[in-house]
């Protein structure tokens, strides 16, 4: 199996520098044989301190790098091709991130497992948002994961979901997004139980950022 290195000259580094630096190998291939396009690993290379920082002080384990590296990859590879949008390496950054918080809390979270219909989705975005507003850096980063999950899911054409998911940080009632969306409720409802089923991944993450 070829994979990438990163750093790219990794190899060629004196043994005194590589003892100081953890490396990720990615494999060059997708599970279909298909060459990843290198803007990916171009992009891996930009972020390798970010997933380093990720999977140090999330995992616990800075050699896990690497694993949190070939899933952003490869899973950035399936979703979005040759499409690397505005900012590849702040993608992969985001998706490894994703993935070692699945890593470190999935099995909680699969043990205290939301229900995520569209009716209550609402209210527990409110509440998980609102509950401490003392604790703002937490509030902050919420809303930062929050915003960072639409922006994929507009990237994704899935605009209207990620309208939802915005309006309902507000309280808004489904009568009102209906005459802010042009959506009726309905609609609204049926676009998510669609989204839900085609976008397991994205509903595992939503999932952590509301547990």
């Amino acid at each position: 199996m070829t994979v990438v290195i990163i750093p790219f000259d990794f190899e060629e580094l004196p043994q005194a520098q590589k003892d100081t630096v953890v490396p990720f190998a990615v494999p060059r291939h997708d599970a279909e044989g298909r060459e990843i396009a290198w803007e990916w690993f171009e992009a891996l290379a930009r972020a390798h301190r970010s997933i380093l920082w990720l999977a140090r002080n999330i995992l616990g384990e800075p050699w896990r790098g690497s694993e949190l590296a070939h899933v952003s990859v490869h899973g950035a590879w399936a979703t979005h091709g040759y499409n690397f949008g505005h900012s590849p390496d702040g993608l992969l950054v985001r998706r490894a991130a994703w993935h070692a918080r699945d890593l470190k809390h999935g099995s909680k979270r699969q043990r205290n497992g939301l229900d995520l219909s569209l009716d209550k989705v609402g209210k527990v975005l409110q509440a998980r948002l609102h509950r401490d507003p003392e604790d703002y850096s937490e509030s902050f980063q919420r809303r930062a994961d929050l915003a960072a999950l639409s922006e994929e899911l507009v990237e994704q054409g899935d605009a209207d979901i990620a309208s939802i998911i915005d309006l309902m940080q507000f309280e808004m009632s489904f009568p009102a997004m209906e005459d802010r969306l042009g959506i009726k409720a309905d609609t609204l409802r049926k676009r998510f139980a669609r989204w839900k089923e085609r976008s397991p991944d994205f509903l595992r993450r939503l999932h952590d950022l509301l547990r």
